[in-house]
């Protein structure tokens, strides 16, 4: 059968050309075709390379938004979340240790207040006269009237009173020693006194001035150079070495005191520790200084605080100061803490606030996820402060954070594991540095005795940083560690409610007479307790 139209037999020059153009055809579909693939692979990898910097431009505005808040916005962290997250009653239903129902009802509207949107203003607090110490001294200045009263009765009078700054007095105390002769017999040679021990031997410096000095420097931030001024003004030429030579020497005669109170500190059970950094001046590094870190370790139960000096951040510092410590350590989430899990006298607890602050810096840049999480954290942050409030036990502190404060954080842990973020964003920065010390963070609740968070430490802290702005650096390894000791019993002083002056003072002039077996007195906390009896017979 023949087929229908034009037969083209085989081998025909048209068939032959129809052949070259089909084979034409195909192999000009063939390079479009890997055309086609190449510019398909080549449109993934740039929609990869678009998402790649849709992530980074975001996270770059994240840690610029972050930065910005560092620098121009508000330091503190409270937050008011929505009405629908406020916290509700605290301590419904508490038994034990439980305050009388008038003052629950108080603390729960109280706490409602306070989850709300309207802020109360706070009661100026005025300056009176019992506000002030009993023993300040006060001058009377009688002011008469003009006219003749001498045929008039006194029926009473008026007082008013104002503050005045008497300026700050140096004087020279002479140490007269006579000399004696037995007319009798004079071979026994001249009679005189012995000359006190001084704490300096031949120092022009009394207990006063030194603890002066001190406290101005590691109190007050007052570097010894303005302090040789200040002197200067006075008309007292006090050079910058001479002043840092007396603090040298009064800080290696409290070198004892300090070996004490670290044992204090260990022996308290629970210890809370934060670093910081200081510069200090190295002969080996010209035109910089070396980095140290000061490791402070604060007992809050006790309230003393003991600092020590180590020339970098490894994890041989805490190692070395805690060693044979039994108990509970409360650290941030730096990684040379992280050793001591394996100790099986030590449990390590975390830090809330350092949770809450990672999620509190996404409040701008994520504003759809981080108020809820931040006012979950809020909501814990309320139990704490209503459990200060009734000056709560650690068993009435345990119970109702097992109540209250278990179901926040269950709701919270929930939230992370589901919530699915960005890789490299802030929110998943937050959300990672929670879980990865999630049991950490939250054995505070099964442990009435535990602080939810660092903050106790990090305040003890923050005199380092107001001392480096002033100071800008310690002169040598040897001077950082001098500083620490003064550091740690200044601090325990203020921990304590102690005058660090006065207690300077008495103690710089106990010390060169003091039994050495009973250096443990001149501790701030047991000098405390020797001076309230003393105290009391004074009033």
């Amino acid at each position: 059968m023949q087929p229908e139209g034009p037969y083209l037999p085989s081998g025909s020059e048209p068939e032959q050309g129809f052949r070259a153009q089909f084979d034409a055809l195909q192999s000009t579909m063939a390079g479009l075709q890997l055309d086609y693939t190449s510019v398909c692979e080549k449109n993934a990898g740039l929609q990869t390379e678009i998402d790649t910097l849709r992530e980074t431009n975001e996270v770059l505005k994240q840690r610029v938004e972050s930065l910005r808040r560092m620098l121009f916005g508000p330091k503190s962290e409270r937050f008011v979340p929505d009405p629908d997250w406020a916290q509700g009653t605290l301590f419904e239903g508490l038994e034990v240790g439980a305050p009388p129902a008038e003052t629950a009802a108080d603390e729960s509207a109280e706490t409602q207040a306070k989850a709300s949107d309207v802020k109360k203003p706070k009661a100026r607090k005025r300056l009176s006269r019992e506000t002030l110490p009993p023993d300040l001294p006060r001058r009377r200045v009688v002011i008469e009237p003009d006219e003749d009263i001498s045929a008039y009765k006194c029926i009473g009078e008026e007082v008013s009173w104002y503050l005045e700054r008497v300026p700050a007095t140096i004087e020279v105390v002479e140490v007269v020693r006579p000399k004696y002769v037995d007319p009798d017999c004079e071979d026994r040679g001249v009679i005189m006194a012995a000359l006190p021990d001084r704490l300096i031997d031949r120092g022009k410096a009394g207990p006063g001035l030194l603890a002066d000095i001190i406290t101005a420097k590691y109190v007050d931030h007052l570097p010894l150079d303005r302090q040789a001024k200040r002197f200067k003004r006075q008309g007292i030429r006090l050079s910058t070495s001479a002043l840092g030579n007396w603090v040298g020497q009064v800080s290696w005669h409290l070198e004892p005191l300090y070996e004490l109170l670290k044992q204090d500190v260990c022996a308290s059970g629970y210890v809370q520790a934060d670093e910081t950094t200081m510069p200090v001046q190295d002969r080996t590094k010209k035109g910089e200084t070396h980095r140290g870190y000061y490791w402070t370790y604060l007992a809050p139960d006790a309230g003393l605080v003991a600092v020590d000096y180590s020339t970098s951040r490894a994890r041989a510092g805490p190692v070395a100061f805690l060693e044979g410590f039994e108990g509970a350590l409360q650290t941030d989430g730096y990684k040379a803490y992280d050793g001591f899990e394996a100790e099986l006298l030590i449990t390590t607890y975390g830090c809330m606030a350092h949770a809450r602050r990672y999620f509190y810096d996404c409040l701008k840049t994520d504003p759809d996820e981080a108020p809820y999480v931040v006012g979950l954290f809020r909501e814990l942050y309320a139990i704490e402060r209503g459990l200060r409030k009734i000056n709560a036990c650690a068993e009435t502190r345990m119970r109702v954070r097992q109540k209250e404060a278990r179901p926040i954080l269950k709701k919270l842990e929930e939230w992370m594991k589901k919530k699915k973020v960005l890789p490299s964003s802030k929110l998943a920065e937050a959300i990672n540095y929670s879980l990865n010390r999630w049991d950490k963070l939250i054995r505070y609740v099964d442990n009435g005795r535990i602080e939810i968070d660092n903050n106790l430490v990090e305040n003890a802290v923050r005199p380092f940083a107001l001392g480096r702005k002033n100071y800008l650096f310690a002169g040598s390894h040897k001077a950082a560690q001098r500083a620490a000791v003064l550091y740690s019993l200044l601090g325990t002083c203020k921990l304590q409610g102690i005058n660090p002056q006065k207690w300077l003072t008495d103690v710089l002039d106990r010390l060169p007479t003091h039994p050495a077996k009973r250096a443990s007195e001149l501790l701030p906390h047991n000098w405390k307790k020797a001076q309230q009896p003393e105290l009391k017979k004074a009033a």
